[in-house]
């Protein structure tokens, strides 16, 4: 960090990853964060900021708090008997947010398709995605399930956000900087079909929330 020399008071604003700039419109999550490279795709896809106004110049070092402005997604998947979970994905999901950077938060830019794509994720993984609002079926599971001399290959199980009530789609909004954790059995009957995960709240035991905490960092003048 670099002070003016006639020790003006700066404005300080900072990005992750590094390669945001200030003046870019939007910004996409990797729609692969599974296997060997998911965990730096993970990290790429972590959209953070942070901002510090009227700093006087110091020597030692300047505490930036960074936010989170994506959502963290993690899905548990419990084998319910003789079952191999093969791919486990978030479908048709928004990956791309506009950027506010006077106000430092971001938008779902779901209205257009190509800017909607599955999101795969490891079974007792994490993915980042954007705050947005799901609806209907939004979790797959794709595998094979054996129960006695019947098999199942290759299939998937879907979970939906129902109303069983009212016998119509329900919908939760993710909200920025939130974690969102599902755990859910498949067994052989959910293979093929549909699995209503019912209203969102009700479901204590299925789905939690909890916050995603910031993360610090510290910066130094350079001429020091």
């Amino acid at each position: 960090l670099y002070y003016p020399t006639d020790d003006k008071h700066v404005n300080i604003k900072a990005y992750y990853p590094s390669t945001v700039t200030n003046d870019q419109a939007t910004f996409s999550v990797d729609a692969d964060q599974t296997g060997e490279e998911g965990d730096e795709k993970y990290k790429d896809s972590d959209l953070m900021m942070s901002s510090i106004a009227n700093q006087a110049r110091t020597s030692g070092m300047v505490n930036l708090n960074f936010e989170h402005k994506m959502v963290k997604f993690i899905f548990n998947v419990v084998p319910d008997g003789d079952v191999d979970i093969e791919e486990c994905w978030l479908d048709n999901v928004v990956t791309t947010v506009g950027i506010d950077h006077e106000h430092e938060s971001v938008t779902a830019l779901g209205e257009s398709a190509s800017n909607r794509q599955n999101v795969k994720l490891d079974n007792g993984g994490a993915v980042i995605i954007p705050p947005q609002t799901l609806s209907g079926d939004f979790l797959v599971v794709k595998g094979s399930a054996r129960f006695g001399d019947d098999t199942k290959e290759h299939e998937e199980a879907k979970f939906s956000l129902y109303d069983k009530t009212q016998e119509i789609p329900t919908e939760r909004i993710l909200e920025s900087g939130k974690v969102y954790t599902v755990n859910v059995s498949v067994g052989y009957d959910n293979f093929g079909n549909t699995y209503n995960l019912g209203k969102w709240d009700d479901d204590a035991g299925v789905i939690s929330i909890a916050t995603f905490g910031a993360s610090g960092i510290s910066i130094e003048d350079e001429n020091h």
